[in-house]
């Protein structure tokens, strides 16, 4: 059912979406990533780091993970057992011997980038292969070559490579092979390293001959005589001093001026053997070896642990990209990233009492108080923990929402009363003092110091010791309230699940704005000019001066979903949703409601920034501490972002083509994309390497010659056309990185769709000289024509419908959308559409067979005949997803209001049918609805892609998935 979210593209075809969502899946969804890494039993760790893994479980070809580089064009590579595999942030492609011509065996053990941007891939027994502009070539020692176990690469300044393998050197220059020999009476060794001493030298690491060194013909070893620890040397590096770092199977060794150090030698545990080193920006050294990764700083080594504070073994290499991130490759555990963490986490860990946070609230000391369901606990502005509340204290462990007012008390929503804490002492207050329910869901102080509470039954307040309470009486029509708030101006707000916003007017309530009745509306907040800003299950609503402006997937934001927006005070809100934390420019919002622009550019912060939850707590509140920190509770523990802390991201990323499919066949990348003609869809995927947050890359594309302009393709990665005339084309499409910096070029790949003889001028001179003999056979012509058509008119017809339930299928929906927004884009009229997906059809296909699952369709889509006119279009999209085109009657069109009620009938039906059926098993569905605006026309994928949304957020809502 949530394919549909890879099916964005207003030309979207379903296969293609599935492919696009499925490598979406295959690396980012299931990426664990932690805040901070866990500490281990030594008291290290990867402290202020959010760690990414890969494996084979979420995409990556094979665990083994020998090195890592990075070409020009911004893809990572990867050196493993099963061949050379690129990665742009999202997906894996692997490259073996069917891909590499000439290649018997696709093992690699280390990897190089030349001057020319050229990759270089040292195989385990078949050579070395380089990859330039697309094209392969494989140096064996056919060619020259020492020996085709290689071991070490090293480009040199003048774009010649150095190759060390396990019976000597060579250089590869252009493609022409030499063998480096050294000094006479000197074995060739067998290497295991290779660096340039930036003097024209070359520093040669050997199996058990120590270190040597080659200048000018001269050779100079160091060995464990020298101090160099071992003479099984594993690794070599340049630091940015031009000292060099040498590892070995006893740790690391520092090489200056003739003078060998061996930094950490004395620490508990010596890395062994390091297998490669990588300097980080601050001076200090990674270490990669079998036993572990380690960081060395100065002349303390400290092993960095996983977030579960296990440790890593058999890392292999390391590497750092052009974003700053740290890659990590190992024999075992596949591909990891560190990268420092713009979110840190509180949890049990630092003192919380449970991870589930469900509200932070200031204690007007610069602390906080922290709910949670196993009771509240202060946190202190120095980051001291305590005191702390739970039972006995609280009737009830499980907290929703915590306040301490002016005079310094503390209220503890529970779901067993309203606690008061004072002077030690604790009070709770229930149904028998004048609550309306014991389940409390919000508090709010007011501007005279009454206390509002917010229960699942109502609303009261507490002032002086005596509790109001406000019902329907009171123009309250949803007990049910999820968040109260009052506004600078004096004005109290409740938000209810089911009915939207209220508003108080003297004693009474009266209803908000009517687009966000009818659905739940979660917390507020306001500014110094009165607008209020509010997190709704359909978007973020702002409401200034009696107009309700709504931002939702369409302007740009990550979800429709949206529970709190937190002012920071420096020009942004913070957005939480089930989707994690957005921050948007305040000015954007702006320029989007009064039409400037079109599209926000939320830096969206999640999984990859050290948030260890996927989405914050929803009813829960977020707190801005005196200092800007900014608190958001979570099922996972208290998310920390200091927005001061944060750096914008200026690399732009650079746009690929990747593929273009006509039909079924397929133009690899860098192919010439020549389309034979009677090809009617054409396809183009797409990608841009990053690795910062991948998933927040957003693309534009345009297929000149064809598009008037850029079409805004949001974070999907494929285009789609059909019924393309022949022509020459180019595809050109662009990307923006999570802060907002478009690509300084396009990538681009020609497109030529050749015509059919028919479509040519030639065929036109040979037609006209045909006139004579076509009106001898006119007649015949027409019979012959008469028949086609009525049979492709019967082919057509069955190709339009659903074999099973006999409606529209999509392709039938699709053909009735065409005419529809057509015309209702000219009348500037509206149309509903409604998207249905049946409940529990695969738990009625296990319990009675999928005979019985097809009658539910065939039910449902008898309902759904039987509920809307016969002008309506009814289809199948296929599975248990059913889609409905209101077009209304005449030219009035149909209004949103109109497709709220067509939900509401259908709801109805099914309800009907629900208590009348005589089946064994019940007929359910979930709806969503959209609407299209004239004023904004939208392709029938867009409405069909709102109304999934909506039909999803209102499934997860009523499943308690909100429920903090």
């Amino acid at each position: 059912m949530r394919s549909l979210h890879a099916r964005r593209n207003s030309r979207a075809f379903p296969s293609a979406a599935r492919w696009l969502l499925a490598a979406v899946a295959a690396s980012c969804v299931a990426t664990r990533v932690a805040a901070q890494a866990a500490e281990g039993a030594d008291g290290q760790g990867a402290p202020g780091f959010a760690i990414a893994e890969w494996n084979t479980e979420n995409g990556l070809p094979s665990n083994a993970v020998r090195d890592i580089r990075q070409t020009a064009d911004g893809f990572l590579w990867l050196a493993s057992y099963e061949g050379l595999v690129r990665f742009d942030g999202v997906a894996f492609r692997s490259f073996g011997e069917a891909e590499i011509p000439g290649l018997q065996r696709a093992s690699f053990r280390r990897l190089a980038v030349d001057r020319r941007g050229a990759l270089w891939a040292a195989g385990e027994t078949d050579g070395v292969v380089r990859r330039e502009n697309g094209r392969w070539r494989v140096f064996t020692e056919r060619d020259g070559l020492a020996s085709d176990r290689v071991t070490a690469l090293v480009p040199a300044p003048d774009g010649s490579m150095w190759v060390g393998t396990r019976a000597g050197i060579s250089r590869i220059t252009g493609d022409r092979v030499e063998r480096v020999r050294l000094p006479a009476g000197e074995p060739e060794p067998a290497v295991t390293a290779l660096a340039l001493d930036g003097g024209g030298g070359l520093w040669i690491g050997t199996v058990a001959g120590g270190l040597l060194h080659l200048r000018d013909g001269a050779l100079t070893r160091i060995t464990r005589r020298e101090g160099l620890g071992d003479d099984r040397v594993t690794s070599l590096r340049l630091g940015r001093d031009g000292a060099l770092w040498v590892g070995t199977f006893a740790g690391v060794a520092r090489v200056r001026y003739g003078r060998v150090t061996r930094p950490g030698a004395e620490a508990p545990v010596v890395p062994s053997p390091v297998n490669d080193l990588r300097q980080d920006a601050d001076g200090s050294w990674w270490l990669a070896a079998d036993n572990g990764l380690f960081r060395l700083r100065g002349d303390r080594i400290e092993p960095v642990t996983l977030p579960d504070g296990g440790a890593l073994v058999q890392v292999d290499g390391l590497f750092t990209d052009r974003e700053g991130n740290l890659w990590i490759g190992s024999r075992q555990a596949g591909l990891l990233r560190l990268r420092p963490a713009a979110v840190r986490m509180l949890t049990p860990r630092e003192g919380l009492p449970h991870a589930f946070v469900t509200a932070v609230a200031g204690d007007g000391r610069g602390g906080a108080w922290i709910a949670t369901r196993a009771g509240v606990v202060h946190r202190a502005a120095d980051g001291a923990m305590g005191p702390r509340y739970a039972r006995p204290t609280l009737r009830d462990d499980v907290v929703r929402d915590v306040r301490v007012d002016r005079r310094g008390d503390l209220w503890v929503a529970t779901n067993s009363g309203l606690a008061w804490l004072s002077g030690g002492r604790a009070v709770t207050f229930t149904v028998r003092d004048g609550l309306p329910d014991d389940r409390i869901r919000a508090l709010e102080e007011d501007h005279a110091g009454g206390l509002w509470i917010g229960t699942y039954n109502g609303l009261a307040r507490m002032a002086g010791g005596k509790i109001t309470r406000f019902g329907p009486e009171t123009g309250l029509t949803d007990p049910y309230v999820l968040a109260i708030h009052e506004d600078r101006r004096g004005n109290l707000w409740v938000a209810t699940q089911s009915a939207g916003l209220f508003r108080q007017e003297g004693g009474r309530f009266v209803p908000g704005p009517a687009a966000l009745a009818g659905q739940p509306v979660f917390r507020l907040t306001d500014d110094a000019d009165g607008t209020v800003w509010a997190g709704t299950s359909r978007g973020l609503a702002r409401i200034r001066g009696g107009r309700v402006s709504v931002f939702t997937t369409r302007h740009g934001l990550r979800g429709n979903t949206v529970f709190q927006a937190l002012d920071d005070g420096a020009g942004a809100l913070w957005l939480t949703g089930p989707w994690g934390v957005a921050r948007v420019a305040r000015q954007e919002l702006e320029a989007v409601a009064a039409g400037r622009a079109r599209l926000v550019s939320p830096k969206n912060f999640g999984r990859s920034d050290g948030l260890a939850a996927s989405e914050v707590s929803s009813i829960g509140g977020a707190w801005r501490a005196p200092d800007g920190v900014l608190y958001f509770p979570t099922p996972e523990g208290v998310a920390l972002i200091d927005p001061r802390t944060l750096t914008r991201s200026t690399v732009p990323v650079v746009p690929q083509v990747e593929r273009v499919v006509a039909d079924d066949v397929e133009f690899g990348e860098g192919e010439a994309v020549d389309v034979p003609p009677g090809r009617h869809r054409l396809e183009v995927y797409f990608t841009a390497p990053s690795f910062a947050s991948p998933e927040n890359l957003r693309f534009r594309y345009q297929l000149q010659g064809f598009d008037r302009g850029w079409t805004d393709g949001g974070t999907r990665r494929a285009a789609f056309y059909t019924n393309l005339p022949p022509g020459r084309y180019t595809f050109r499409v662009q990307a923006r990185n999570e802060d907002g910096v478009w690509s300084a070029a396009a990538g681009s790949v020609p497109i030529r769709l050749r015509p059919h003889f028919w479509q040519t001028r030639w065929f036109a001179v040979l037609a006209v000289l045909a006139v004579a003999a076509a009106i001898l056979a006119l007649h015949r012509m027409r019979v012959r024509a008469a028949e086609l058509a009525s049979r492709e008119e019967v082919l057509r017809a069955m190709s339009l419908r659903d074999e099973l339930t006999g409606l529209y299928n999509r392709r039938g929906l699709l053909a009735a959308a065409e005419h529809t927004i057509e015309e209702c884009a000219r009348l500037r009229v509206g149309f509903g559409v409604l998207f249905i997906d049946i409940d529990g059809l695969k738990a009625i296909n296990d319990a009675h067979g999928h005979a019985a699952g097809d009658q539910v369709l065939r039910d449902a889509a008898a309902l759904l005949r039987a509920t809307f006119r016969k002008t309506d279009a009814v289809a199948r999209l296929g599975g248990d997803e059913f889609a409905v085109l209101l077009v209304g009657r005449g030219a009035g069109g149909i209004a949103r209001d109109g497709v709220d009620a067509a939900m509401g009938r259908l709801h109805e039906a099914f309800e009907r049918h629900a208590h009348g059926s005589r089946r064994p098993y019940p007929l359910a569905a979930s709806i969503g609805a959209s609407h299209f605006d004239p004023a904004d026309p939208q392709p029938l994928e867009a409405l069909l892609e709102r109304a999934d949304h909506e039909m999803y957020a209102t499934k997860r809502l009523r499943s308690g998935r909100f429920q903090a």
